[in-house]
């Protein structure tokens, strides 16, 4: 009898269509972080003393069927939350996800939002899924609000399921190669890291084409840190179900002189006096008393100005 391997499905959803109800706008994408959702509320759309709320949920199916193996277990589940006030919020929210398996609920796990950054929910679970035909996910946000808005993000839901299977998971190549984002010109001794669920699986440095490979990975999802230090660090993801070759655009970091530079134009006035002062004391000691002279003068005459304005402004009381 073949040897049996332990392998995983990883169920992920970017830029799905959500459903909303009540005064919570509608859910746009956020590109930017793969698969945000955002809902955003807000008492100017709806000044009610009693304030305003909504919901917005995303509901997807898991055929299990469709997974050829045996001995199938929930083993991981994991979204992102960040959530941005503004004029002084005041109200309340939540968010979570449900899962159903043949319309029984075998799990239930409240969101937390990071106050202005994504924080990471995870949950590491083990539940028999072998008897069940398949999974209802549902993934949901509510808020009310009384004074201000909010913008709900509920990003990246992601499911794992583990099973048994006669057929050795599959392994594929993934190629890395960095370039300058302004120039394409290669990046040379680049870090590149792999990573998954944050945990570090393999890791290289670009050769003189700013080229990385890494051979032999399982068929999965990872992340992609690229790290230099005359450049801005960059990361991604990428679904690794064949071999692969992705390009990965590093923004160069400026140098010291253009640093300076840019300091001087924000800091010109201040350039300047330093530049008159030096030439003043250094470069024409003479002219010190002069100057001095006619700051005096200046003071005194400033002075007799004022007392004759309020001399004259008594005699016209």
């Amino acid at each position: 009898m073949p040897n049996l391997f332990t392998k995983r499905e990883v169920y992920e959803w970017k830029n799905s269509e959500w459903d909303y109800v009540g005064d919570i706008g509608p859910c746009s994408y956020n590109h930017e972080n793969g698969t945000c959702i955002q809902s955003t509320l807000s008492h100017l759309e709806c000044p009610r003393t009693t304030g305003c709320g909504g919901e917005a949920w995303l509901k997807v199916k898991i055929d299990l069927s469709k997974i050829n193996g045996t001995d199938k277990k929930l083993k991981y589940i994991s979204v992102v939350g960040r959530i941005d006030k503004a004029w002084g919020f005041i109200g309340e929210l939540r968010g979570g996800i449900e899962i159903y398996a043949d319309d029984n609920k075998i799990f239930d796990g409240l969101i937390n939002y990071g106050d202005g950054k994504f924080i990471k929910n995870e949950w590491n679970v083990d539940i028999d899924l072998e008897n069940y035909k398949s999974l209802d996910v549902k993934i949901w946000h509510w808020a009310r609000v009384w004074l201000g808005s909010v913008e709900i993000h509920t990003a990246r839901p992601t499911i794992e399921i583990e099973y048994d299977a006669f057929v050795p998971p599959k392994k594929y190549n993934l190629t890395v190669k960095v370039i300058d984002k302004t120039e394409s010109n290669p990046v040379i001794g680049a870090k590149v890291t792999l990573l998954r669920r944050d945990e570090l699986v393999d890791e290289g440095i670009t050769d003189r084409d700013g080229i990385v490979e890494f051979f032999d990975l399982d068929e999965n999802g990872y992340k992609i840190i690229v790290e230099h230090p005359n450049y801005y660090s960059g990361e991604g993801f990428v679904k690794l179900d064949s071999n692969k070759y992705i390009i990965v655009k590093l923004l160069r970091k400026p140098s010291m002189w253009e640093r300076f530079i840019e300091w001087l134009q924000a800091n010109w006035w201040w350039v300047s006096i330093i530049g008159i002062v030096f030439g003043i004391f250094v470069l024409a000691p003479s002219l010190i008393p002069e100057a001095i002279r006619t700051m005096k003068e200046t003071i005194k005459a400033s002075v007799e100005a004022l007392r004759g304005e309020k001399g004259a402004e008594e005699k016209r009381k």
